[in-house]
This record gives C-alpha cells, structure tokens and sequence, in this order.
C-alpha cells in the first residue's frame, strides 16, 4: 500500500469537512453550558442568547457540511435554451466551462 494519492481538490473538500466538523465540538459545548446557565438562572437572558446564537452557528455549520458533503447540481435557462447539470458533469462544465 502507498500514499494517499488526492487530488488538490480532495484536500481542500477533507480540509475543509474536518474545520466544520471540529468547529461544531465548542459551539455544542457552548450551547450545553449556556442550556445549563439558563436552568440554573431562568432570568438571565445573556445567556439565553448565547446558547441560541451557538445553535444557530451549529444550524449554519450543518448547512456547510451538506453543502461540501451534498451533490453538485445546478441549471441554467436563458430563453428556450437550457443546460441542466449534476454530478461530474456539473464539476467539469464549472470548471472549464465546457457544456460539450
């Protein structure tokens, strides 16, 4: 067995997963402590907020993650014309512009 050979490409998509995967890990934690503030002191908004603000960073992390982890699809329509696109396929128009 030899090296990994990835792509430039593969390393950014595994860079990039394992930074929204790992940034996930603090903002749970925040979230749980904050959870904790609250039950322990139901008046105290701040924390509140910040319990609410770390879900919606682990919502938008969430979102991250399908978008790298998700197919490439996209479709262009300009007057009767249409280039529908998904997959490699989309990968290889995107990145060379070529619709052949």
């Amino acid at each position: 067995m030899g090296a990994v050979s990835w792509t430039a490409r593969d390393w950014r998509q595994f860079s990039a997963l394992m930074l929204m995967a790992l940034a996930a890990i603090p903002l749970t934690a925040i979230m749980a402590a904050s959870l904790w503030i609250v039950h322990l002191y139901p008046r105290n908004h701040y924390a509140f907020w910040l319990g609410q603000s770390a879900a919606a960073l682990i919502a938008l992390d969430l979102i991250g993650l399908s978008a790298i982890l998700g197919r490439r699809t996209f479709k262009i329509r300009v007057g009767d014309k249409e280039l529908d696109m998904t997959g490699e396929d989309a990968e290889r128009v995107l990145s060379t512009g070529d619709a052949a």
